[in-house]
């Protein structure tokens, strides 16, 4: 079963009948994951879990900590596309 993992097309999880696709929430943007045919990298990266795009993002850190807001700084900066997607979006640390 571990080794079916690894197999895109493999439906191993029962309970859906579908493939296992945590690892397309890490996926680069240009990564290629197709188990039924289709990438689906693309819809993870316009969507959030409910299938809608995402609107606001909460960090939360631990009381006055500056974990929080250097999470969301250090997730910003490794996307070059970061700075460009947040014009006209309103960023509150």
């Amino acid at each position: 079963m571990v080794s079916d993992l690894f197999k895109w097309l493999a439906q191993i999880n029962s309970t859906e009948n579908r493939s296992v696709l945590h690892v397309a929430l890490r996926a680069p943007k240009d990564a290629l994951i197709k188990p039924d045919g289709k990438n689906v990298v693309p819809e993870v990266w316009n969507v959030g879990a409910i299938g809608k795009p995402l609107k606001d993002v909460i960090a939360i850190g631990i009381g006055g900590s500056f974990l929080g807001p250097l999470f969301v700084h250090t997730a910003l900066q490794t996307d070059p596309q970061a700075l460009e997607s947040t014009k006209g979006h309103q960023l509150r640390l």
